[in-house]
């Protein structure tokens, strides 16, 4: 499956519709009822229900909420994960009793996201760790050792810029495929339309659905579609992407002087992939961990 696209069989929701109607202006070459049908063909298509996740600061937040930062949940008997003789830190954690239900995710249990410290955002070493039971009696407290190590690592080198919950919700995502060049020029000739203009209108028509943003499910929205390629065939389930995301301007902040909660490259974002049947049977130990920038 190519991850910068996505299959879907929904019907085209009344609010996309009306998305489109709204592009009716002069700066559009295709006259809006066909453009309504262009884009209601492609949401057929490629539009995929995943996850979109909220991320705010809460001072209530423990160790078994979903979060990105923060302090892990480690409970009783866990080994804190390591690399190369160097602690990994928590990037995300999601407690899926706290999430909506998505076909084929987990509906318990918590899923944690371990990273490096390196310079890459982490991605030279990663680790995934699945807890079906959650329990704050079982939990206990980091090595001190961890922390002190941890205590010294590079702010600027990790994604995250302090403690988040991560609030869940369904919503639509949406992304071409890579060969889409062909798909357009298809497109204008069933229509009777320019290639470039169904290109051009069609980008400002999904725009909201193709935006970056922090979510799980669905599809991946890209800033530079080359960052995976390998291995999108055999692990062709989007598990996270993390985006870069800056504080709205009266928004509590974790750190006072901090204008971003995430900062991939400033407007990248960090993506974990793995294959559907590993993911059904949850088996965590072969996803692979990227990031991509502007």
């Amino acid at each position: 499956m190519n991850t910068s696209s996505c299959d879907a069989t929904t019907p085209l929701h009344a609010e996309n519709i009306q998305k489109i109607n709204e592009y009716n202006i002069p700066d559009n070459k295709i006259p809006a009822d066909i453009l309504q049908k262009i884009v209601g063909e492609l949401m057929m298509k490629y539009k995929k229900d995943g996850v979109l996740l909220d991320l705010e600061v809460d001072d209530g937040l423990t160790p078994i909420n979903s979060c990105v930062g923060g302090v892990p949940y480690f409970p009783n008997g866990m080994e804190y994960p390591m690399a190369d003789g160097q602690p990994l830190i928590l990037l995300c954690q999601i407690n899926y009793s706290e999430m909506p239900k998505l076909e084929n995710f987990p509906t318990e249990g918590l899923l944690q996201f371990f990273i490096g410290t390196d310079e890459l955002y982490g991605t030279k070493h990663s680790k995934l760790i699945y807890h079906k039971t959650v329990s704050l009696d079982l939990n206990q407290s980091v090595p001190q050792s961890v922390i002190d190590t941890l205590k010294n690592v590079q702010e600027e080198d990790l994604p995250f810029k302090g403690a988040f919950r991560l609030m869940g919700k369904i919503g639509e995502t949406f992304a071409l495929p890579e060969d889409r060049d062909k798909l357009f020029e298809k497109l204008a000739l069933k229509y009777s339309v320019n290639t470039w203009d169904i290109e051009n209108d069609v980008f400002k028509a999904t725009e909201s659905l193709t935006a970056v943003k922090t979510h799980y499910g669905g599809c991946p929205n890209f800033i530079d579609e080359t960052v995976y390629k390998d291995d999108r065939n055999t692990k062709e389930v989007l598990l996270l992407q993390l985006a870069s995301e800056e504080y709205k301007r009266d928004e509590p902040r974790y750190y006072k002087n901090e204008w971003s909660k995430v900062d991939y490259c400033q407007y990248g974002s960090g993506f974990f992939f793995i294959n559907g049947e590993k993911l059904k049977k949850l088996e965590f130990d072969d996803v692979t961990y990227t990031y991509d920038c502007d």
